[in-house]
């Protein structure tokens, strides 16, 4: 394992972690929604819905 798979393994650990904390009264599909929402907001760095989505997935582009 690499030194930056294995850095990328311990930040989504702790998102899910820190997800799970803030949502664990959430049905399951909200808590994995505010735990990629979480990841998003962190490889974007940056709020805006659009950018997120985008860093979750580079490959589908949301609707305008």
């Amino acid at each position: 394992m690499t030194e930056n798979s294995r850095t990328v393994a311990v930040i989504k650990g702790q998102v899910s972690k820190f997800s799970g904390i803030i949502s664990k009264n959430l049905p399951k599909p909200k808590r994995k929604l505010v735990r990629e929402l979480i990841y998003g907001i962190q490889a974007a760095k940056y709020i805006k819905l659009s950018c997120v989505s985008r860093s979750l997935n580079p490959t589908s582009w949301p609707k305008k």
